[in-house]
């Protein structure tokens, strides 16, 4: 599931740049992370690489979030109240 949120990561990009983009980016990041968790614990699978690995992805992902405001110039106040 972390791959895949990887892989997803022009998706999210590109719709980012649509008007509405913060419900579904809200939306991808949630259900993601709370899919990756569940089958983890589900079938016992967690490890130190994929905790890694998933830190990995959740930084990409909100790298690219961060370029994109840049780019479509929203306010530094907004995009880092984003984060807590």
């Amino acid at each position: 599931i972390t791959s895949l949120s990887i892989a997803a990561i022009p998706l999210v990009l590109y719709f980012l740049s649509t008007e509405n983009s913060i419900l579904f980016l809200a939306l991808f990041l949630v259900i993601s992370d709370l899919a990756d968790g569940y089958v983890a614990r589900k079938t016992k699978t967690t490890s130190m690489a994929g905790a890694y690995y998933n830190s990995i992805a959740d930084f990409c992902l909100i790298a690219c979030v961060f370029v994109v405001f840049i780019v479509k110039g929203i306010d530094r106040l907004y995009s880092s109240t984003l984060l807590t």
